[in-house]
């Protein structure tokens, strides 16, 4: 069995949300940043709960052919985005007048390559770009933007892919060199609590399958700040993550069921095949 339950996707997401919220240095760890010369605030997010069992969804499973293989074909070049989506994520080319249809498979086979968590691997030659799942069943959904076509090999036995939701909790906190509420912490987590209403921002958490679920109360840990750093504010975020689970199936090719219906003292008998 394969169970997909992408928590680099949730640091890829949320760091990138963070960092366009805020404009600020953005990591994830555990540790609390130290002060240098240059920054004058800095955020931090942290996987503290999770994952566990979600109340929000109920699994649901469907048996499908999983590719084989894939072959994608760049059809055309030109000075437009590019994507390959495999399991509702997205691997992005924005194409340049010095692009044609070889650096752009090649640019799109290197983005999946690098993806070390990826469902697949790829190889490009010439316009073609040829993605082979890692394990059988590691791939259930693909898609490609216009100018790319794709034909499909699949499996001869079916895969049971069962899709879920898995509750996490964040804790964001941002630190400030000023005390203020509009130089300090507060200012950078008032830019985060912001963020997360947005619905641009959370359109972009659900390209990496990440819905937010609840937003806690800030907290002012100004007190206890260290790291020479003045002021210090945390908030703790619930969130959802997309976990599928594909494991191969046995496909039914008949079944015989007999069905014995009595009325009164007549019996019918009927074999359905």
């Amino acid at each position: 069995m394969i169970v997909s339950c992408r928590l680099d996707l949730l640091q890829r997401g949320v760091v990138e949300l963070l960092a366009d919220a805020t404009g600020e240095q953005v990591s994830w760890g555990y540790s609390q940043p130290v002060q240098d010369a240059g920054a004058i605030s800095y955020v931090v997010a942290t996987l503290i709960n999770g994952p566990g069992p979600s109340g929000s969804s109920t699994a649901s499973g469907q048996a499908i052919h999983t590719p084989t293989s894939i072959v994608f074909t760049v059809d055309d070049a030109d000075e437009v985005r590019y994507a390959i989506e495999l399991n509702g994520f997205s691997y992005v080319h924005d194409a340049t007048a010095l692009d044609d249809e070889t650096t752009i498979a090649a640019a799109l086979a290197a983005l999946i390559e690098a993806d070390t968590d990826g469902p697949a691997s790829a190889l490009s030659v010439a316009d073609d770009l040829t993605v082979t799942p890692t394990s059988a069943g590691s791939i259930w959904s693909y898609w490609a933007s216009d100018l790319i076509s794709l034909a499909a090999t699949l499996a001869s036995t079916p895969t049971l892919v069962t899709s879920s939701r898995r509750a996490c909790t964040l804790r964001i906190e941002s630190f400030g060199r000023g005390r203020s509420p509009r130089s300090g912490a507060w200012a950078t987590i008032n830019k985060v609590l912001a963020a997360l209403q947005s619905p641009i921002a959370t359109l972009g958490l659900a390209q990496y399958g990440v819905a937010v679920w609840a937003v806690g109360e800030p907290i002012d840990l100004s007190e206890v700040e260290g790291g020479y750093w003045e002021s210090r504010v945390a908030v703790d975020v619930d969130v959802t993550i997309l976990s599928t689970s594909a494991e191969p199936v046995d496909e039914i090719d008949s079944a015989t069921i007999d069905l014995s219906i009595s009325t009164g003292t007549v019996t019918h008998t009927s074999e359905i095949n």
